[in-house]
């Protein structure tokens, strides 16, 4: 009996410690005191539990800048073995690769414009690059994670932006755990953990490029679905009835909203899918605050945000946050996207419509999403313990 209150104990003490870390993570300037008020957690408990990651070699302190007078303060840093996930972002256009470590810190190594969409040539070029990371991480490195504009189901994508059917992404693994993400679901992690929707439980995002995606998120999770498909709000038949769409059904939104969309209103649709969603970024900057709105950008907006209302009157957010194209959109015409939006909205929800914010985090926002996605696994309590014991 008291081996297994021991064993309690000592797998409590790593999941306070997994906690402290994911604190950290979004509170990467905060003070040992801020963070342990943050949780709760008094100075002993607190002391004990940094003493644990300092040993493990996980966090290190270094002094903070001086600010005045009054006692010095330290604040964390990775330590220089601590884990790190190789993180890829593959969009339409190309593709990125690069490092986080357990501050969940983005830094990018490469990457490029896609020369091809074949999946052998994407796909292969993306793992030489996933090697390379490995090769230079050695032991340090965690796991892989990779946001794909893709409906993912396990390791299968089927990608519409990239002219996709059913690949496997397995081969990005090289040997480490993979974490595979929708690119639009994962800013949506991204805006509910460190962007626009922190401090909410449950947010709503909405993501518009080449097409329209997002995530629903409740306490910083996605809500993924039974086979890890959720979220294709893109493919909800919120657009024209008449329009087929490449994944096989009519009237998908997304037929109404995105570069896709605004290329083809605009005559551009003989442009390659990259070349679409600059053509619509262009478009949008090109417009003047007071001047008239084409139509076709109108007809947009509109459509965002009657959708935002129907996905809003089902999913129940405390916020919506929008990324891509989707702030521009709204900025456009702000006063008809507000009466699209109260208009599409129940009844009763009207006086106090859950707000609808900008992102935050740019297009940076899918592989800080992944990142987070991919660090939740490689420092959850069991990984800790195992770290520790193998040290």
């Amino acid at each position: 009996m008291a081996e297994i209150t021991t064993g309690r104990r000592e797998a409590q003490r790593w999941q306070l410690a997994a906690d402290v870390l994911t604190a950290y993570r979004r509170n990467p300037h905060a003070s040992r005191v801020r963070l342990a008020d943050g949780l709760h957690l008094g100075s002993g408990t607190m002391s004990e539990l940094v003493g644990r990651l300092l040993a493990h070699e996980l966090l290190r302190e270094a002094p903070a800048p001086a600010a005045g007078r009054g006692r010095p303060t330290t604040l964390f840093r990775p330590h220089s073995n601590a884990p790190a996930v190789i993180a890829v972002d593959i969009a339409a256009a190309g593709w990125q690769i690069g490092v986080a470590g357990v501050d969940g810190r983005f830094t990018r190594h490469g990457g490029a414009a896609h020369e091809s969409y074949l999946p052998a040539v994407v796909l292969g070029k993306v793992r030489t690059a996933i090697t390379a990371e490995l090769d230079h991480l050695g032991q340090r490195a965690a796991g892989v994670a990779v946001s794909i504009a893709a409906t993912v189901q396990g390791t299968l994508v089927h990608s519409s932006a990239l002219g996709w059917e059913a690949e496997s992404l397995e081969s990005l693994a090289v040997g480490l755990p993979l974490t595979l993400c929708n690119d639009a679901t994962a800013a949506g992690v991204a805006e509910a953990r460190r962007g626009a929707a922190r401090g909410a439980n449950v947010s709503l995002h909405l993501h518009v490029l080449s097409g329209l995606g997002g995530g629903l998120c409740v306490g910083g999770v996605p809500t993924v679905g039974a086979t890890g498909a959720a979220s294709e709000y893109g493919h909800m038949p919120f657009g024209d009835p008449t329009l087929p769409c490449e994944c096989g059904a009519r009237g998908c939104w997304l037929q109404s909203v995105g570069g896709v969309a605004l290329a083809r209103a605009m005559g551009a649709d003989h442009l390659s899918r990259p070349e679409q969603v600059t053509a619509a970024w262009a478009a949008l900057g090109k417009l003047e605050p007071s001047a008239p709105v084409p139509d076709a950008v109108r007809s947009q907006i509109v459509a965002l945000a009657r959708g935002t209302a129907g996905l809003v009157n089902g999913l129940d957010p405390e916020v919506v946050t929008l990324g891509g194209l989707a702030p521009k959109l709204r900025a456009a015409a702000p006063k008809e996207f507000d009466d699209a939006y109260l208009a599409g909205l129940m009844r009763y929800r009207r006086p106090r419509p859950p707000r609808v914010r900008d992102g935050k985090l740019g297009t940076d926002a899918p592989v800080l999403g992944v990142v987070e996605l991919a660090l939740d696994k490689a420092l959850n309590a069991s990984a800790l313990a195992l770290r520790a014991a193998r040290s």
